[in-house]
Parts: C-alpha cells; sequence; structure tokens
C-alpha cells in the first residue's frame, strides 16, 4: 500500500518542472497522465465505427481516465499529503504556499531547498 501511495504522490501531486527550448517550464504532474489518456480515449471513440457504441477497449479506457481524474482532482483532499511523502521540489512548491502551516523543522529544510531553488 505504501508504494502505490508514493507512484500516487510522486505522480499527482504539485508541478514538475522541464526546460523546452532553453525555457524552464511548469506543468501539473496529473498532466502526463491524464493528458494522454484523454487524447487516446478521444482518437479512439472518434475513430470507433461501431459508434456511439463503445467497444470493451473504449470502456477500459473511460475507466482508467476517470481513475486518473479521480486520483488527480479528489484523492489528496480526501486523504492530504505529508510533508515527509514530497520530494524535494514538491516540497519547495508545497512550502511556498502552506508555509504558515510548517513546522519548525520543516520549515528550516524549506529555507534550504527554497535558498536552492530561488538563487
Amino acid at each position: 500500500m505504501k508504494k502505490i501511495r508514493q507512484f500516487l504522490v510522486r505522480n499527482f501531486v504539485l508541478d514538475y518542472t522541464f526546460k523546452l527550448f532553453g525555457v524552464q517550464r511548469n506543468a501539473p504532474r496529473a498532466s502526463r497522465i491524464i493528458y494522454p489518456l484523454m487524447a487516446i480515449t478521444g482518437y479512439f471513440s472518434a475513430t470507433n465505427p461501431d459508434y456511439p457504441t463503445p467497444t470493451l477497449f473504449i470502456w477500459v479506457l473511460y475507466a482508467l481516465l476517470a481513475t486518473a481524474l479521480f486520483f488527480g482532482f479528489i484523492y489528496f483532499k480526501i486523504s492530504t499529503v505529508k510533508w515527509e511523502e514530497l520530494d524535494e521540489f514538491q516540497k519547495f512548491q508545497y512550502g511556498s504556499v502552506k508555509n504558515d502551516s510548517l513546522t519548525k523543522e520543516q520549515r528550516k529544510e524549506w529555507i534550504l531547498i527554497n535558498k536552492k531553488y530561488t538563487t
């Protein structure tokens, strides 16, 4: 169960950064899963020869998309993420927004991380 939670936190919580054409960009982590699933589901739905009746494969895609949307938008409202579960960049983002709710130890760690990402 812990491995599943780690996977979910790593792939669905906050943003990740990447460089595109030399420019630093941010994107929601969940977009790596949700957007491709939407595109694939849309493609197969649009090219379905039995339209409007979905095939079994399209139903599977619907189920995967619904699961990804649940974990992307609902799950972490029910079961909030903990500081210890976050990676360094996620801690930087979380501390930037929720700085008042951090403990003294968490704030010390966040200050070191903040220096790394803002200098």
